[in-house]
């Protein structure tokens, strides 16, 4: 039970796409969950696509408020200990896996592919890697299984000749 550009809240409490919470699909005998959470919570990678867009000289982009993406970082790594948590309540035996998010951007550098400038790329790198730690922390703070697919996926980012 998943739906792309779901939000902490999408899992535990307000539902999505006129269907329930995700967490109602978790039952008592449920012996597997992943979980890939939290970029929504902070705008990544939908503050990716705004910057491409207004670069690329498209209309109706919409704006990043960064302002609004340090505060949401800060508690995104609870919010995803609570998705965690959820799910051991509602499941205690589930093997939890929490997967972290892929690589979007090259460490240096960027391409034509994604066109941000270097203080845009500055920033995602410096969204991307705090979420990272903050999925490592819930993972840490709740017994959850890390899957780190930011480092299997490593060297295959958008820029990448492998992506």
């Amino acid at each position: 039970m998943t739906c792309s550009g779901a939000t902490t809240a999408n899992i535990l409490t307000t539902g999505q796409v006129s269907r329930p919470p995700q967490i109602n699909a978790v039952a008592g005998a449920t012996d597997l969950v992943t979980i890939t959470i939290g970029g929504n919570d902070v705008n990544c990678p939908g503050s990716m696509v705004t910057y491409s867009c207004q670069n690329s000289g498209g209309t109706n982009c919409g704006t990043v408020d960064r302002a609004a993406v340090n505060p949401a970082l800060d508690e995104v790594g609870q919010r995803i200990g609570n998705v965690v948590n959820a799910v051991h309540a509602k499941a205690p035996q589930a093997r939890v896996l929490l997967v972290s998010y892929s690589t979007l951007l090259p460490d240096t550098g960027g391409c034509t592919g994604v066109p941000l400038t270097a203080d845009q790329r500055t920033f995602e790198r410096g969204v991307a890697q705090r979420l990272a730690q903050a999925t490592i922390t819930a993972a840490n703070d709740t017994g959850a299984t890390l899957v780190r697919l930011a480092t299997a996926g490593h060297g295959h980012d958008a820029c990448a000749a492998d992506p």
